[in-house]
């Protein structure tokens, strides 16, 4: 909470009318103030009052809002699911709810922006954990974000414009944080990716508003919803970002695979600079390609993540379509991992454990399966086995069942138990693979095991002890 109230005084990242609600009381105060001590009469102490309580809470007028406007389409839809819910099965018509409140959810991602696309994002990317129609409703967020106008932006990259050839004003790329403006520096065509102004302050805002929502509407959630929470504030430094691409730029080295040069000599905590690369997103690239095309690039990326969590131990756990780029060099599909704003980090310790659940997961060990999450540090309230295997086979592979409704048996599997404790670096893993899983079902892919391929990769290598 403190951090949060601290982040809503960051005038330097506040917005002109923002500035205006919280500085002008303040001059008629000093007005005031002046006026009355000139002419020796009483100072007002319930003006004063009053326009400091004013000039406060206006920083606290946009979060009000947002969370008005969330809460108008939110809480009114969580209200006739929960009925629906209460009526006999066979009265049920859920159809008719997500007809009514998909493309209200929509409208209103669009209207607050923000971490809102980011969670849009995921249930646009996952029709396995969302109703068809929210997924196709929300899939448009993937590779569609609404960016800001150059001017709004312009503050943040004042110094690096004389560094630059030129920078255009038009941005390529809008993602939920920041957007990317193609450049030149010393020749070079390179693209400049800039945090908007108060993002931070807003997100951690709207995170607490997600928060008290999830608490109603997901209960089973709050864990996963605690580290998006985590690993969604560690995004706001494009710095630290810059080391982590350009770490595993330097160590992972896959055929078929590039990742961009970065500039670090342009780079901020608001700004980050890399080589541009001239691609079209993977969404593009799967809605037009064939079923094994589409399955061979999975596979690569199944390949690129598999290196990252076993080899390096640092890993994207927001591999979505709308972070890789894909082209074509020498007529070989290359393609390009972009964006390690959101990563997690595993321990030498803990890579063997996580091996021996994917090779037991693949095999359909579930003996083994049970006993290594015992031993990963997985609680959960009765340590009931079938709720721990059957929950981990459907967040920690993309193999999907197509006579499966994961959604009602996710529901039903939290009636049986309740996890009390989850490992941080393995919950991220867990999000990494079913965002992988959500690739998977755009395609149309059902029947790719990410177990089963990591199983075939760790067959080729041996693990430090």
């Amino acid at each position: 909470m403190t951090n949060f109230i601290e982040s809503r005084f960051n005038f330097e990242d506040m917005q002109h009318w923002e500035k205006v609600l919280f500085f002008f009381p303040l001059f008629i105060l000093l007005i005031h103030i002046f006026l009355q001590i000139s002419k020796k009469n009483r100072i007002s102490l319930k003006l004063i009052f009053f326009l400091l309580i004013f000039s406060f809470s206006s920083r606290f007028f946009y979060p009000g809002y947002r969370a008005f406007v969330f809460g108008w389409i939110a809480i009114p839809a969580l209200r006739e699911y929960r009925r629906e819910e209460r009526k006999p099965l066979d009265q049920q018509n859920f159809p008719s709810l997500h007809k009514k409140y998909a493309p209200k959810t929509l409208k209103m991602i669009n209207k607050l922006e923000g971490i809102f696309y980011k969670v849009g994002q995921i249930f646009g990317a996952r029709s396995d954990i969302s109703p068809s129609i929210y997924q196709e409703q929300l899939s448009c967020l993937l590779d569609n974000v609404n960016p800001k106008p150059y001017k709004f932006i312009k503050k943040k990259i004042q110094n690096l414009i004389p560094l630059l050839d030129y920078i255009e004003e038009k941005p390529i790329a809008a993602a939920s944080i920041g957007q990317v403006h193609k450049a030149s520096y010393k020749n070079n065509i390179i693209v400049v990716k800039i945090l908007y102004p108060n993002i931070e302050s807003q997100t951690k805002s709207d995170l607490k508003i997600l928060k008290l929502w999830s608490k109603r509407a997901l209960p089973s959630l709050n864990n996963s919803l605690d580290e998006f929470i985590d690993v969604t504030l560690s995004e706001f430094d494009f710095i630290k970002e810059a080391k982590r691409t350009q770490l595993i730029r330097d160590n992972i080295n896959i055929e078929g695979v590039y990742f961009p040069k970065i500039y670090h000599e342009l780079s901020s905590k608001n700004v980050m600079a890399m080589e541009y690369i001239e691609g079209e997103s993977l969404l593009k690239y799967i809605n037009r390609g064939s079923y094994q095309d589409n399955k061979n690039i999975i596979k690569k990326i199944f390949e690129i993540t598999f290196h990252q969590i076993f080899i390096l131990g640092l890993f994207s756990s927001d591999p979505h379509p709308g972070n890789f780029l894909v082209y074509n060099k020498n007529d070989k599909l290359i393609i390009t991992p972009l964006d390690f704003g959101q990563v997690g980090y595993i321990e030498k310790s803990e890579i063997n454990k996580l091996a021996l659940l994917m090779k037991a997961m693949s095999t359909n060990d579930d003996d083994v399966l049970y006993d290594s999450l015992k031993a990963i540090g997985y609680k959960s309230k009765k340590n009931d086995k079938i709720f721990q295997v059957n929950y981990m086979k459907s967040m920690m592979d993309t193999k999907i069942r197509s006579d499966v409704d994961y959604l009602a048996d996710f529901e039903k599997l939290n009636e049986i138990d309740d996890w009390t404790d989850v490992p941080k670096s393995f919950n991220l893993i867990s999000k990494t693979i079913t965002t992988l899983s959500g690739i998977c079902t755009l395609c149309g892919i059902y029947d790719l095991s990410f177990a089963d391929e990591i199983s075939i990769h760790l067959s080729k290598i041996k693990l430090p002890d």
